[in-house]
């Protein structure tokens, strides 16, 4: 989850998220743990910390529903410009030989539009 964070630039809970399992929930759960396992507690406080903040984590994502979103992305925490701009996608599914030929002038003038060199064009056509 702290990679994911970081991942759509929200570096503070990323932190925070590292923090919790690597000090606060690691240390409270071996503390409370040992108490009543004695060593034994201290080996299993790691994995149950990491059980108790992933069940935190997956009811923060149920609570914090987007309401401008739909299906599985409202709970994403995608900041609201993340992804391609409609504009700037190019997405076909092709079929047949012709269609291939025809798609590539498409990249090509795509990318000449978007001041992508002629080189780049040519590899993005190859994929």
């Amino acid at each position: 989850m702290a990679n994911y964070m970081q991942v759509v630039a929200r570096t503070m809970d990323a932190n925070v998220i590292n923090i919790c399992i690597e000090v606060v929930f690691t240390a409270v759960m071996a503390y409370l743990l040992s108490s009543f396992l004695g060593g034994s507690g201290v080996w299993t406080a790691y994995a149950t910390a990491q059980a108790e903040l992933s069940l935190f984590l997956v009811l923060r994502l149920l609570l914090s529903k987007d309401p401008a979103r739909s299906g599985l992305e409202s709970h994403m925490l995608l900041p609201k410009d993340f992804g391609i701009p409609e504009k700037d996608r190019l997405e076909r599914s092709l079929h047949t030989t012709e269609e291939v030929v025809a798609l590539s002038a498409e990249v090509v003038s795509f990318c000449k539009e978007r001041g992508i060199r002629l080189k780049e064009a040519n590899l993005i056509i190859t994929i």
